[in-house]
């Protein structure tokens, strides 16, 4: 419970000499920009290093904080029927299981990952659908929701976007 996340501005080979038993990497959204989640102290105290900005959250998620949870989630995730998906999912491994969402709760993301994989095969075109577009900027030519723009708006004027790149 509690804790922090503050995402800044370094690599992850950067940041993985320097963790300590309090900080784990939640996030690697680019080559350049990792998320730190733990320990509020310890997370503040290493992120001044470089340039950032802390997370506005209520938990430090992907992290060791939420280790006490996780029984927990498993006992609900494993209620749950799983089916393949109907899509495919960059990243997803063979089977969605309980075990997948609980690994998914406790390690980090690797967006930058799954977007030079999509990049590796092909894909130029990406949109960032949510609150706002805060991914997209690690991914050239995204078009996204805003906040300050009206939903629909944003939707299709990203649509649009889309549909004249082919």
């Amino acid at each position: 419970e509690g804790g922090a996340m503050v995402a800044v501005q370094a690599s992850e080979s950067e940041v993985l000499p320097l963790l300590t038993g309090g900080v784990d990497i939640a996030a690697v959204n680019g080559p350049d920009s990792v998320v730190l989640s733990g320990d509020e102290q310890a997370v503040v105290a290493l992120a001044q290093r470089w340039k950032h900005k802390r997370l506005a959250v209520s938990h430090a998620f992907h992290s060791h904080l939420m280790d006490p949870m996780l029984e927990g989630f498993r006992a609900v995730a494993e209620s749950l029927t799983y089916h393949p998906a109907q899509l495919p999912i960059v990243g997803q491994p063979e089977r969605v299981d309980a075990a997948y969402w609980v690994r998914h709760v406790r390690e980090a993301v690797r967006f930058h990952d799954a977007v030079e994989a999509l990049r590796a095969n092909g894909v130029g075109t990406f949109l960032e659908i949510g609150p706002d577009g805060v991914l997209s900027a690690m991914v050239d030519g995204t078009p996204v929701l805003r906040k300050d723009r009206p939903e629909v708006e944003s939707l299709v004027t990203a649509l649009a976007a889309l549909h004249t790149m082919g």
